[in-house]
């Protein structure tokens, strides 16, 4: 193949979403605001980005964000999220082809794949009545969260917006596909149920070219009853490299997901999904002592202090704390197909 053709795979990158812009400035504006202490976060963001109305509304909107009636101006940042999050997760992509809710539910029964169809009807004549189905997943509440800590050098600099946003997109993307694309059942109260959850893998053929047709036939095959409006592949990078080299064309459906172990292929149909992500929730705190582990303890416990213990004070740091509620579910159990220790 020519290096020529391979360029065809990148897909140009699209501009910042203006409203994706103000929600990173309303975090830096907070975290600014915590640093100094004499301004309030709105101030802030007045003084820096005196063009930018939208960040008002953010700052506004996190202090009581109670529902998409009252925060309406927030809706497009919500979705603009999402789609940022599609560069660099597959999970952000799947959220934003499938059914997309725009706030997370409390135990909301989603209908299921199969309404009653429409049916063509004669001029004068009775339109049938048809019965929707009503079994479908049960959503409930949960969320991502994590705490980040920066210098506040690093907050007064002016690569502070680009750095940010990097540190929220990564660490939303990351924990979104590590359990979205799992078989892990679901824990109450903590996270929902993964989409390969129960669904057992489909047997690859073998190795080659002819072995990768045959094995993505089996899984579109699979996914077919509930396809017809859409469907998306996430493999693991060796077998999405695969595929694009074997293509003579781009694969716009396709989405590459570190998450995924080697070998692993996932055929998902995309309406047949549904799924709530809403914009974090950010916190700023100068004065909190946190325990700086990705599987943190409590910072005194029995006595006994956690180690490594940071004093965001003495340090002159920030923590941003962000929470990021989130869920999702499958309306048809043959919504998803997959594949492990697939061959090419």
């Amino acid at each position: 193949m020519e290096p020529a053709q391979l360029t065809s795979f990148r897909k140009p990158a699209a501009p910042e979403p203006a409203s994706m812009t103000s929600l990173i400035r309303a975090i830096i504006a907070r975290a600014a605001a915590a640093l100094d202490g004499n301004n309030r976060p709105l101030d802030y963001a007045q003084a820096a980005w005196p063009n930018d109305e939208s960040v008002a509304l953010v700052l506004r909107a996190s202090v009581a964000p109670n529902s998409t009636a009252n925060t309406a101006a927030l809706v497009p940042v919500t979705q603009q999220f999402v789609e940022a999050l599609g560069a660099l997760s597959a999970g952000g992509a799947l959220m934003n082809a499938g059914v997309k809710l725009t706030s997370v539910p409390g135990n909301l029964l989603v209908p299921g794949f199969a309404p009653g169809e429409s049916e063509f009807v004669a001029e004068l004549a009775a339109i049938p009545v048809k019965q929707f189905v009503a079994g479908g997943p049960i959503l409930s509440a949960y969320k991502l969260a994590s705490i980040c800590v920066l210098s506040g050098e690093l907050i007064e600099n002016s690569n502070a917006e680009a750095l940010v946003r990097s540190a929220l997109n990564e660490s939303v993307a990351v924990g979104l596909d590590k359990v979205l694309f799992s078989a892990s059942a679901a824990v109450a109260g903590k996270q929902p149920a993964g989409i390969l959850n129960g669904i057992a893998a489909l047997t690859p053929a073998g190795a080659g070219a002819d072995a990768m047709a045959s094995d993505m036939a089996k899984l579109m095959t699979a996914i077919a009853p509930v396809a017809g409006a859409g469907f998306m592949i996430v493999a693991a990078p060796g077998q999405a490299i695969s595929l694009m080299l074997r293509m003579a064309t781009p694969m716009p459906n396709l989405r590459i997901s570190s998450a995924l172990a080697a070998g692993t292929v996932v055929a998902i149909a995309t309406q047949a999904f549904v799924g709530a992500l809403e914009t974090p929730r950010i916190d700023a705190s100068i004065e909190a002592i946190v325990h700086m582990d990705t599987a943190p303890a409590a910072i005194v416990n029995g006595g006994a202090m956690a180690a490594p213990v940071r004093s965001l004070f003495q340090t002159n740091c920030v923590g941003l704390r962000m929470i990021t509620p989130t869920t999702w579910g499958l309306r048809a159990p043959n919504a998803v197909a997959w594949m492990s220790s697939v061959n090419w």
